[in-house]
């Protein structure tokens, strides 16, 4: 019985010891101007929206939200891998010198901010 308990103790203590955060675990910072480049980005996204639909032949009216475009797009940008992925940070205008994390980021400080705004 004695030696049961200690096989459990050890096992125990091991898969604890297992878990333990290393000091690699920490998330890299934020890169400080995510947010001028992302804006910047969301502005030439929208300018060329509007290029392509100045460029459309129609005798229709033409009525869309190049924000409204973005926000969905970037919505399937932060579930897509591989190729989807690249495809939208290319259609979106997001650099390669930000991380999808970076980008994830600055809307979570920007949904913050806004949120204490609401609340002010």
């Amino acid at each position: 019985m004695m030696s049961i308990l200690l096989v459990l103790l050890v096992s125990t203590l091991a898969t604890i010891n297992c878990q333990c955060l290393t000091g690699n675990d920490s998330p890299p910072a934020m890169n400080p101007n995510s947010k001028n480049i992302l804006t910047e980005a969301k502005f030439n996204f929208t300018l060329e929206a509007f290029r392509r639909s100045a460029a459309m032949v129609s005798e229709d009216n033409l009525f869309f939200s190049p924000h409204s475009l973005h926000e969905a797009l970037i919505l399937a940008y932060f579930g897509a891998r591989g190729d989807t992925e690249e495809s939208l940070r290319q259609a979106l205008k997001i650099p390669q010198t930000l991380s999808k994390v970076d980008v994830q980021r600055s809307y979570a400080l920007d949904k913050a901010l806004r949120r204490m705004q609401e609340q002010a």
